[in-house]
């Protein structure tokens, strides 16, 4: 189990990689969208795409409504995209791993799930998460096969003391 889990633990640092490369693709591609947008509001609304929403909501046609919920989807989409890339793009590891933790994006970290390359990185940051993440789960299953085999121990002990 130990080597198991430290395989999978040197695997973190290629996952981030692999995950922050496809992260900056979504953002470049969310980013050339809203740029579209963003030549129609230089042109007509000084520049404002909160106008252009406006504008948009404001038409009585429908489509054109559906247009400014798109537009507002995507400039939160970037907005999103370009945070959870910021944090993940920190120089240091730790920060990745917590940046990781709490910003994930899951269609982003599927997707590179689904695509990911395996690999033995013999870095620093793979050897060291490997080696915790296989001593975290070690100890705790030590502790729990131990309170288990103590509790199982108690009841058959106590089923012995009562049929004497």
């Amino acid at each position: 189990m130990f080597t198991a889990v430290f395989v999978i633990g040197v695997q973190l640092p290629n996952f981030i990689q692999q995950y922050s490369q496809r992260l900056a693709g979504h953002l470049a591609e969310a980013q050339d969208q809203l740029s579209q947008y963003q030549v129609i509001a230089n042109l007509h609304f000084d520049g404002s795409l909160k106008k252009l929403v406006a504008r948009y909501q404001a038409n009585p046609d429908p489509a054109i409504n559906e247009i400014a919920v798109i537009v507002d989807t995507l400039q939160n989409r970037v907005s999103v995209l370009e945070l959870q890339y910021q944090k993940i793009s920190q120089t240091d590891y730790l920060e990745q791993l917590i940046a990781l933790a709490q910003h994930l994006n899951r269609e982003i970290a599927g997707a590179t799930i689904d695509t990911f390359a395996p690999a033995l990185p013999l870095t620093i940051e793979a050897l060291v998460t490997g080696a915790i993440l296989a001593l975290c789960f070690s100890a705790l299953f030590s502790g729990c096969g131990y309170s288990i085999n103590r509790l199982f121990n108690k009841r058959l002990t106590g089923k012995s003391s009562s049929m004497t």
